[in-house]
Protein backbone atom coordinates (compact mmCIF):
# COMPACT_ATOMS: atom_id res chain seq x y z
CA UNK A 1 0.00 0.00 0.00
CA UNK A 2 1.06 3.30 -1.04
CA UNK A 3 -0.09 6.23 1.05
CA UNK A 4 -0.07 10.25 -0.04
CA UNK A 5 -1.19 12.09 3.74
CA UNK A 6 -2.34 15.88 2.79
CA UNK A 7 -3.34 16.67 6.63
CA UNK A 8 -0.01 16.50 9.16
CA UNK A 9 -2.29 14.95 11.86
CA UNK A 10 -2.83 12.20 9.75
CA UNK A 11 0.50 11.60 9.19
CA UNK A 12 1.27 11.28 12.54
CA UNK A 13 -0.98 9.22 12.64
CA UNK A 14 0.29 6.93 10.47
CA UNK A 15 3.16 6.85 11.79
CA UNK A 16 2.36 5.91 15.33
CA UNK A 17 0.04 3.09 13.85
CA UNK A 18 3.87 1.82 12.60
CA UNK A 19 2.25 2.50 8.81
CA UNK A 20 5.90 4.66 7.85
CA UNK A 21 6.83 2.74 5.68
CA UNK A 22 3.29 2.93 3.40
CA UNK A 23 3.85 6.43 3.41
CA UNK A 24 4.83 8.00 -0.01
CA UNK A 25 4.32 11.82 0.33
CA UNK A 26 3.32 14.53 3.11
CA UNK A 27 2.70 17.97 3.37
CA UNK A 28 5.40 20.38 3.73
CA UNK A 29 4.54 20.66 7.59
CA UNK A 30 5.16 16.90 8.22
CA UNK A 31 8.63 15.71 9.54
CA UNK A 32 9.80 11.94 7.98
CA UNK A 33 11.98 12.99 5.28
CA UNK A 34 8.91 11.84 3.09
CA UNK A 35 8.40 14.15 -0.23
CA UNK A 36 6.22 16.87 0.00
CA UNK A 37 2.89 16.63 -2.00
CA UNK A 38 1.19 19.40 -0.47
CA UNK A 39 3.27 22.87 -0.21
CA UNK A 40 2.13 26.00 0.93
CA UNK A 41 3.09 29.30 -1.24
CA UNK A 42 4.51 30.95 1.89
CA UNK A 43 6.99 28.70 2.21
CA UNK A 44 9.81 30.54 1.64
CA UNK A 45 8.85 33.45 3.10
CA UNK A 46 9.88 34.94 6.36
CA UNK A 47 6.83 35.81 7.86
CA UNK A 48 5.55 37.54 11.31
CA UNK A 49 1.68 36.30 12.31
CA UNK A 50 0.50 39.33 10.70
CA UNK A 51 2.70 38.74 7.91
CA UNK A 52 0.83 35.43 7.51
CA UNK A 53 -2.27 36.54 7.94
CA UNK A 54 -2.18 39.25 5.05
CA UNK A 55 -0.40 36.69 2.72
CA UNK A 56 -3.86 34.32 3.52
CA UNK A 57 -5.81 37.12 3.45
CA UNK A 58 -5.15 38.05 -0.22
CA UNK A 59 -5.05 34.64 -1.41
CA UNK A 60 -8.27 34.55 -0.71
CA UNK A 61 -9.84 37.86 -1.90
CA UNK A 62 -7.83 37.12 -5.08
CA UNK A 63 -9.75 33.67 -4.92
CA UNK A 64 -6.39 31.24 -4.94
CA UNK A 65 -5.42 29.04 -1.96
CA UNK A 66 -2.29 29.53 -0.32
CA UNK A 67 -1.47 25.67 -0.49
CA UNK A 68 -1.10 23.61 -3.75
CA UNK A 69 -0.69 20.41 -4.52
CA UNK A 70 2.65 19.73 -6.37
CA UNK A 71 1.68 17.89 -9.03
CA UNK A 72 5.40 16.25 -10.21
CA UNK A 73 5.68 15.28 -6.57
CA UNK A 74 2.17 13.43 -6.31
CA UNK A 75 3.07 11.76 -9.73
CA UNK A 76 6.08 10.12 -7.88
CA UNK A 77 4.57 9.45 -5.23
CA UNK A 78 1.82 7.42 -6.86
CA UNK A 79 2.97 5.35 -9.57
CA UNK A 80 1.37 2.33 -8.29
CA UNK A 81 -2.29 1.88 -8.69
CA UNK A 82 -2.40 0.98 -5.00
CA UNK A 83 -3.14 4.92 -3.67
CA UNK A 84 -4.64 6.23 -0.66
CA UNK A 85 -4.81 9.65 0.07
CA UNK A 86 -5.80 11.00 3.69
Amino acid sequence: MRICSFLPAATHTLYRLEFAEHVVGATFECPGGKPKVVRSRLEERALDAGGIDAAVASAQKEGHSPYYIDVQSRTDASSSHHQLYV
